[in-house]
């Protein structure tokens, strides 16, 4: 029996069917939904819904060796994919170099956004770097909304309790809040600088995370696609 976990949707539980969990997730804003076959993972889920899939992780620990700058900085490319006409689906793309095994290429379930699987990218670079033995890592995307959450911005929204303000004096919760705390916590583990890069500019590296990103795409919707 398939259990489905809604971490964020109209109403988060664990749902055992999948037109159940539909209902809570199809035009929620920002959804959150795992797939999962035991009831006891599926609560794990729910307990720690942002999570490193374990062969990414693996995969990380086999690796040895990497590019890294003049400055000993290990070098990788992050990018995010979305795909609108296919539900949402969407995939990270993490790039250490040719054939790198530590490379990742991960379906995320739909729905999902661009920005959050531009931020999922750089968490997973950041995990499967630490794994592997690395202090330090550049990360680069050809994202500003990735380069300003991750590096200015969360700052000021860790002091605000994660809470944006407007010029109105209003606060909100600030977007993507699950994975940009699950950042900030894993910034702890190795030292990170991002590095902004020019998209479709023809950089090797970029281009090659977006075709990762964009494979993982179209196999979340290959998985997960209605």
């Amino acid at each position: 029996m398939p259990y489905y976990a809604v971490s964020e949707g109209v109403r988060p539980g664990i749902y055992n069917a999948w037109g159940e969990c539909e209902q809570q997730v199809s035009r929620f804003p920002g959804a959150h939904f795992r797939k999962f076959s035991t009831r006891e993972e599926a609560e794990d889920y729910m307990s720690d819904p942002i999570e490193v899939p374990d062969r990414i992780l693996r995969q990380a620990r086999l690796a040895r060796s990497f590019e890294f700058t003049d400055d000993d900085f290990a070098v990788c490319y992050t990018d995010g994919s979305c795909k609108r006409s296919k539900g949402n689906a969407a995939g990270v793309g993490v790039w250490f170099g040719p054939r790198h095994v530590a490379n990742i290429s991960e379906p995320i379930p739909p729905p999902s956004t661009n920005n959050k699987a531009e931020l999922l990218a750089v968490l997973y670079a950041i995990h499967a770097a630490n794994e592997a033995g690395l202090v330090r890592l550049e990360i680069r995307s050809d994202s500003w909304y990735v380069i300003n959450s991750c590096s200015v911005w969360i700052k000021k929204w860790r002091r605000n309790n994660w809470q944006t303000s407007n010029y109105n004096g209003y606060s909100k919760d600030v977007e993507n809040q699950d994975e940009i705390r699950a950042i900030d916590e894993a910034l702890s583990l190795i030292t990170v600088r991002f590095e902004k890069v020019e998209a479709h500019s023809g950089e090797e590296g970029n281009e090659a995370a977006d075709e990762l990103a964009n494979d993982a795409a179209d196999e979340s919707w290959r998985m997960y696609g209605r």
